[in-house]
Formats: structure tokens, sequence, C-alpha cells
């Protein structure tokens, strides 16, 4: 085949895979979008929501999930002067995005995270005023799902476009390379609202301490086999965390909840060993 048939048969296929990507990767396996007149009926009813997904699956939020959600909003709106919308999805892979359907934007979480964490209005409340600020910043979720194609096929064709015509080494190089670019652009836009959305929590009346919360969690449980490895899904954490000790240390009122303990593992077999007594200094 010819090296331009090749890399146009190639672009091709980028251009067909993009549409699946931000699917894929975020390994969604259903949604539910929440309609606000059901969450304002379970809500005085004090009653949970039940939502059916688009792929049929059932979605619950139980009762004190839903007044959290409701109250949450409620007082982001209005200090923040945005709208926005719920969605939960039914994903193994990440805690909360932003989705972009019928021209509204959604704050999406994840049923695991609920699960974990759907009773903190501290973590409820840090995830709801960051994703506020990325919608006033127009950075919706119409617009981080297009940045993640273009950059996506971007790596894509330059890395193919540089195999042919150069080396594979000269493709994986600028395929790294995009990748650096993209987490640059990420890094900037979070960057850039993560001041917002932290004063709009302190403006209603929430302390920051959601986002050390989660930076905790997410500390803990970075490895493969840990089933709160999605925590970290969301960029920026880190910064997020800072700023919200950085406030904590120059406001001593303010007092964040201690983690909780780590299970205690069981000693090792030498550990074991060296803390029993041998047989001949026991008799001594």
């Amino acid at each position: 085949m010819h090296p331009l048939t090749r890399c146009l048969c190639l672009l091709g296929s980028c251009v067909a895979l993009s549409a699946c990507t931000q699917f894929s990767k975020l390994q969604i396996h259903d949604k539910a979008y929440l309609d606000d007149q059901k969450i304002e009926e379970s809500y005085q009813k004090t009653a949970a929501l039940q939502a059916k997904g688009e792929n049929g699956e059932d979605i619950v939020v139980n009762k004190e999930t839903l007044r959290l959600l409701h109250d949450v909003r409620q007082r982001l709106e209005k200090t923040s002067g945005q709208t926005f919308e719920y969605a939960i999805v039914d994903s193994d892979s990440h805690s909360h995005l932003l989705m972009s359907h019928d021209n509204k934007e959604y704050v999406t979480f994840s049923m695991q995270f609920l699960d974990k964490f759907g009773s903190d209005p501290d973590i409820i409340a840090a995830v709801v005023a960051h994703d506020l600020a990325h919608i006033a910043d127009k950075d919706t979720g119409d617009a981080i799902e297009n940045r993640e194609i273009g950059f996506f096929v971007a790596r894509q064709v330059i890395s193919a476009a540089l195999s042919v015509v150069g080396t594979p080494i000269a493709g994986y190089a600028a395929s790294a390379a995009m990748s650096g670019a993209e987490q640059a652009e990420i890094s900037l836009e979070e960057d850039k609202v993560n001041p917002v959305g932290m004063q709009w929590l302190l403006d209603s009346g929430y302390t920051p301490c959601g986002y050390i919360k989660i930076k905790q969690y997410d500390d803990d449980n970075t490895g493969l086999g840990s089933p709160l490895k999605f925590m970290g899904s969301h960029p920026g954490i880190s910064g997020r965390a800072q700023l919200a000790q950085d406030h904590v240390a120059a406001n001593p009122k303010i007092v964040c909840p201690a983690p909780p303990a780590k299970p205690s593992e069981p000693p090792s077999a030498d550990t074991a060993a060296a803390a029993t007594p041998s047989a001949a200094s026991a008799q001594q």
C-alpha cells in the first residue's frame, strides 16, 4: 500500500474511533438524566428517586442523597448564578464529570461515588462547586469531549504519519508530545477554575474539607486493585486540595475531620517471629 494511502486509511479510522472515545474511556455502562420534576416530587415526599437508564438499568438515588443533591444545587446555583441538571452513570472508572445533553449541562455522579459519599455534604458540595466553575468558563461537557477527541485524533494522525514516512520511534515520540500538550491544557483549565469553585463553595456556607477528603481517599486508593481507584479520575484534585488546605490553615475555626483509619495489616512472618520469644529466651 502506498504510504499516502495508508495515512489516509489511518486518518479515517481515527475519525471513526473518535466518536466513541469518551464513552469507551469512562466505561459508562448506563446513564440517566434526572428529571427536575421527579427530583422535586421525591424531595417533597422524602422518598428515594427511581430512574431508568438509557440502556434499561434501574438507577436509584436514596432519599438522604437526594435531599443533599437538592439542597446543594439550590445554594450553589444562587451563589454562582449558574444553572445545571443532575445525571447519574453506572461506571467502573470515575467519580464525577460534566455531560452536555439537549443544550443543558449535567453535573454527573457515578453510582459508585454516591454509594460511598452520597451522605457527605462537604464532598458533594465540593464537586458541584467545581463543576459549576467549569460551566461558567464555557468548559462544558461538549467542550471537554471535543478537546479529548481533538487530541486523540491529532495523536493518532501524527503518530501514524511519522511512523510511515519516518520511524516508529518518531511516531511514539510525537504521540507522547501530544499527550503532554493535552495534559498541559487540562492543567491550565483546572488551575483557572479551581479558585472560582472554591470561592463559590465558601460563599454558599460550605467548608473546603471535601477537596481534602477526596485527595485523601485518592492517595489511599491508587492501586489498581483498589475499589476506590476511580477517586482520582477528575483531573486537578491535588491543586484543589492544596487550595483547601491553605484556606483551612488561614482559618483555625475550620476543622476538617480526620481521615478514617486504615485497616491494620496482619504482621509479616518475620515480624511475628521477631515478636515471639524463642524457647531458649523464654527459659532464661
